[in-house]
């Protein structure tokens, strides 16, 4: 029987890292390298496309309130309705996503938010607003 307070887990310290010699060849290393950076520009670009399709909005309020008169209660309201539809669409999406491949997952979210948000700027209705998102 174990002593009280041993849980019969050795302590990080104490685990040895794999080496070379425990079954990585250069081959996976320098394969490793490759796809460890490839991978991080990929998703620091993807998550920054992600951020861009989120905050362009913010940057059209002021130009559509002189361009369409739109008051700053109508201006609240669509920039509340594509944070309710933003939030929403991330709830389901991330539903999705982890079932997915995540590569073509992000692709195809990056893809369909760029076209929503073209397709956005030649809404020209309020109400039409409403029913659209990021």
């Amino acid at each position: 029987m174990r002593a009280s307070g041993e849980s019969g887990h050795r302590p990080l310290s104490t685990v040895n890292p794999v080496t070379q010699s425990q079954g990585s060849s250069p081959s996976v290393s320098k394969s490793f390298r490759y796809w460890r950076f490839r991978i991080l520009y990929s998703l620091m670009f993807g998550y920054a496309a992600f951020y861009l399709v989120r905050q362009n909005l913010a940057i059209a309020l002021p130009q559509m309130s002189l361009e369409f008169g739109y008051s700053k209660a109508q201006l609240g309201m669509i920039g509340s309705s594509f944070a309710f539809i933003y939030g929403l669409g991330k709830a389901i999406s991330g539903t999705f996503s982890d079932r997915s491949n995540a590569r073509y997952f992000m692709s195809l979210g990056l893809c369909l938010s760029a076209f929503v948000c073209f397709a956005t700027g030649f809404i020209s209705n309020i109400y039409l607003f409403f029913s659209s998102g990021p």
